[in-house]
């Protein structure tokens, strides 16, 4: 939904090490314009392993059965993410499937997160925003000022002798964040401010990406 305060904050992780601060860690597929990834919960699986994890499903409505055909005088309902004349209920429906998991393992010196991205093939990418303040080292710039790309490698967000060391990257496949449909049918934005390095790829696909601190 769209509201105020971090209950819809797609954030799943921040982390500090000294002045080095990773203000938000986000993942954006584009699928059907269903916005960031939001977990269902958050599930202790060991001692020092987490897991997060949602499946989305979207349907494509088919034409209506002959028996519940009209001359257009359709009620008014709802298939989940928008309003229509169109009777949702009485039409089959064929559905495209998006099930997303991050498992979180805590190390000494930071966390390992492998991500796992199946179903259907979209595009995605992993945000990491480092507040203002810093150097990135080992990312590539993007067209927009503050959003770079790790293409390949690890890079790293330097303040003072405070570090955090991310990747590594995972191929130059473009950048898409989609906030979904909800918000940019009112224009509305959900980029953080900050210094914002990419991580993408497409699924269905399995990474894992690591950020240690010193």
């Amino acid at each position: 939904m769209i509201a105020s305060g971090l209950s819809t904050n797609p954030t799943f992780f921040t982390l500090r090490q000294g002045a080095a601060i990773l203000d938000s860690v986000r993942l954006s597929p584009q699928f059907l314009s269903t916005g960031h990834f939001r977990s269902d919960g958050l599930r202790r699986t060991g001692t020092r392993t987490f897991r997060l994890g949602d499946e989305v499903k979207i349907p494509y409505h088919l034409p209506l059965p002959c028996r519940h055909r009209r001359t257009g005088a359709y009620p008014l309902t709802l298939d989940g993410r928008f309003y229509a004349a169109m009777d949702f209920p009485h039409r089959p429906k064929h559905y495209r499937t998006l099930r997303t998991t991050v498992a979180v393992t805590e190390f000494g010196p930071g966390f390992d997160f492998a991500l796992e991205l199946a179903g259907s093939e979209v595009p995605f990418a992993v945000e990491l925003c480092f507040r203002p303040g810093g150097t990135l080292s080992g990312v590539q710039p993007l067209d927009a000022p503050g959003n770079y790309q790790l293409v390949e490698g690890t890079g790293a967000y330097t303040v003072g002798e405070d570090r955090i060391e991310f990747g590594p990257g995972n191929g130059a496949t473009r950048v898409t964040m989609d906030p979904g449909e909800r918000y940019t049918h009112l224009n509305g934005r959900l980029v953080p401010d900050g210094l914002r390095v990419y991580v993408t790829g497409r699924s269905p696909a399995r990474l894992v990406l690591r950020l240690r601190t010193s």
